[in-house]
């Protein structure tokens, strides 16, 4: 779930809600572990899409867009790798 969407579903700004993650050290590190796990999923849809791709089940030109968006997400959300 998005920064956004937890705001809005617990009534809260993305500002306040973002300086309640950064107030703790652990609860920050927490956070940063759940951004970077959901850019492994990220990683790990981009492979079943070529799978897709390399059979035949999805045409090229939307698998192209789709593992260019997922490469996006995935780098945003784990910046070192």
């Amino acid at each position: 779930m998005a920064l956004s969407q937890i705001s809005q579903h617990y009534g809260k700004s993305k500002e306040a809600l973002w300086k309640w993650l950064n107030s703790n050290e652990e609860r920050r590190a927490d956070y940063i572990a759940a951004l970077e796990g959901r850019g492994f999923l990220h990683l790990e849809q981009i492979e079943r899409l070529v799978v897709d791709v390399e059979a035949g089940w999805i045409g090229a030109r939307a698998g192209d867009v789709a593992v260019r968006a997922r490469t996006w997400l995935a780098g945003r959300l784990i910046p070192n790798c």
